[in-house]
């Protein structure tokens, strides 16, 4: 399929069913009622979720457009969507927000932000008054073939080696800040007393640096 920039007409709709006013930008994050974000890593291949999802554009207009296959390259933070047959490559710049949609109330959430002078995607992991964000960086690549050793040599297919760093963020009240995955990064980032963090972590045996307690976290502190 030949691939081409995203350059279509804007059409205001409904998200697949869902009568309620929806959002997607850095100011404002409003999901359907009892949505939940989907924090689970593909590990399966470089993007967020296999095959094509049915799912929402968010524009900068105040408009959106609902499309029956996304996908998301979360090695490149880059968008796909098929347009009359077509896969095209959805630029940031384009939009404020995406939402993917695995079933009528779970699915992925993407936000468009300019950071340090460069528009991206950044996945949102918990909503609320601290919007926890993730940004996975493509640090390199390498091809090695595997083989096995003993009375025979037998080398299998090339297998490319991925190094990816997972970046993280907190969005409040439209301004975007870096954060350390400690309990003392999450409290300098969101002004929540650090003995509240450490009670939470230690009642639920939490680790911060991990992707999905780090999202409980922030869906707690999000209550408070």
């Amino acid at each position: 399929m030949n691939k081409w920039t995203l350059v279509i007409g804007l059409i205001l709709t409904s998200f697949l069913g869902f009568s309620q006013k929806i959002e997607v930008s850095k100011e404002r994050i409003v999901l359907p009622e009892g949505f939940k974000i989907d924090v689970s890593l593909s590990n399966s291949n470089q993007y967020s979720h296999s095959g094509w999802l049915p799912g929402i554009f968010f524009y900068p207009n105040g408009t959106s457009r609902n499309y029956d296959q996304i996908k998301f390259n979360q090695f490149s933070s880059q968008a796909k969507v098929i347009v009359e047959g077509t896969e095209v490559d959805v630029l940031p710049n384009l939009l404020t927000g995406i939402i993917i949609k695995e079933d009528d109330l779970l699915g992925f959430v993407y936000v468009v932000l300019d950071f340090e002078g460069q528009s991206s995607f950044y996945e949102v992991l918990s909503n609320g008054k601290y919007i926890l964000l993730s940004h996975m960086q493509l640090k390199e690549t390498e091809k090695k073939d595997a083989h096995t050793l003993g009375v025979t040599l037998r080398f299998e297919a090339e297998q490319e080696i991925v190094d990816v760093d997972e970046q993280w963020f907190v969005l409040e009240n439209g301004e975007v800040q870096s954060l350390k995955t400690s309990q003392k990064g999450v409290a300098k980032a969101t002004g929540v007393d650090k003995k509240v963090i450490e009670s939470f972590v230690a009642a639920n045996n939490l680790t911060v640096g991990n992707r999905n307690h780090l999202a409980l976290l922030f869906d707690y502190l999000n209550t408070l």
